[in-house]
């Protein structure tokens, strides 16, 4: 890959990354929306590619469901919420570099549980990664060089946790200033992605993940080149699902001002933009009304069309905008809930890389290097 192709991947990205943050800032409530399901996506893909199988909607039903008794999928759930609850808040790294690392690190899946190890200092390192960040001429070359220092400082220990970080620093390059650094979050994905405070716009999990399985090699060249190809697919599928997005309000908020004056339906709405998931407890503490209140709006928007039950049982049920139901329920975003990471990659006849590869990092640096120096003339 030359350095001028790499540059033209990096500004695709960049470009319609920034078309999105545009939208989003002119319109919070649809950042919100996208948000919550790329959360979701992009924490199963995530624990995905560390080769446990999950789906949206084990994770965004983890608080609903019975007992779960498979060690795997234990794991995956508890870890694939923890990588949710950094997401939704990842706090600011130029700000907090120090709590921001240690969040990431102590979220971050072990590639092999039992692989020992010294832990790097957050303390040492955040510095140095919110330095090398904030020195980038843009959001995602300054996310590539905190994924690759954090490599360096841990080996292949923890590839989750540099996924996180990449998000983290986009993230850092869009929010505002003076944000608050992400706090404890609740459990359960409904009460944490109420509280979500997120600003990125790069998931890079399920960019590698979107068609077919790559992995996740940020000092290999093949593993920067497959990142930016699924960047730039991914961005694209973004803007294609703005308008769906905007249509829904739409429809929703038309058919609340078509109600009598004393309807809490447009309410209900503007508590669905901030709170997606929903139970007809929680809407109607939102709202100040009683439970039954809350029942029978999320039945007057089931039958409007608007919402979808996504716990399938009658006892206790939660519900979500329907853009987001089908996010959540559908197959239309096959990855990780398909064959495990390494089967698929297999099945490709793809190679697994090999932990210790890190020879590539002098070239690949020295290409961002040459990628900055173009990048700067556009004051990205």
């Amino acid at each position: 890959m030359t350095g001028a192709h790499l540059v033209e991947r990096i500004l695709r990205v960049e470009i319609a990354a920034a078309r999105l943050e545009g939208a989003f800032a002119a319109d919070p409530e649809l950042g919100r929306l996208w948000r919550a399901g790329t959360a979701l996506t992009e924490a199963v893909r995530s624990v995905g590619l560390e080769d446990i199988r999950l789906t949206e909607a084990d994770l965004a039903l983890r608080s609903y469901a019975q007992r779960i008794t498979d060690p795997d999928a234990a794991r995956g759930g508890w870890a694939a919420e923890g990588l949710l609850a950094v997401l939704a808040a990842p706090g600011v790294l130029f700000s907090d570099p120090e709590g921001v690392v240690a969040r990431c690190l102590r979220a971050g899946l072990r590639d092999q549980p039992d692989e020992e190890g010294p832990s790097p200092d957050p303390a040492v390192l955040g510095p140095e990664i919110a330095a090398a960040a904030r020195s980038a001429p843009g959001p995602l070359l300054g996310a590539l060089r905190g994924a690759v220092l954090l490599r360096r400082a841990t080996g292949t220990r923890f590839p989750s946790a540099e996924r996180l970080l990449f998000s983290a620093i986009d993230h850092a390059w869009r929010a505002e200033r003076g944000q608050r650094t992400g706090d404890v979050m609740p459990e359960g994905a409904e009460a944490i992605l109420a509280q979500a405070r997120a600003a990125w716009i790069l998931a890079p999990a399920t960019a590698l993940t979107g068609q077919g399985f790559r992995a996740w090699s940020p000092m290999r060249e093949a593993g920067i080149a497959a990142l930016l190809d699924g960047l730039g697919r991914e961005t694209d599928r973004a803007l294609g699902q703005l308008p769906l997005l905007r249509r829904w309000r739409g429809q929703a908020r038309g058919v609340a001002a078509g109600k009598h004056g004393r309807s809490r339906l447009a309410d209900a709405v503007d508590v669905l933009m901030r709170q997606p998931i929903v139970t007809g407890a929680n809407l109607a503490a939102a709202l100040g009304a009683s439970p039954r209140t809350g029942r029978n709006l999320l039945a007057e928007l089931e039958a409007e069309g608007l919402v979808a039950s996504i716990v399938p049982r009658r006892t206790y049920r939660a519900w979500a905008p329907t853009p987001l139901a089908a996010w959540i329920l559908g197959d239309a975003r096959a990855g990780a809930g398909g064959r495990p990471v390494r089967a698929a990659l297999a099945g490709q006849g793809g190679r697994l890389p090999d932990p210790g590869e890190g020879d590539a990092l002098a070239d690949l640096e020295a290409a961002l290097d040459r990628a900055d120096g173009i990048l700067a003339k556009y004051a990205l």
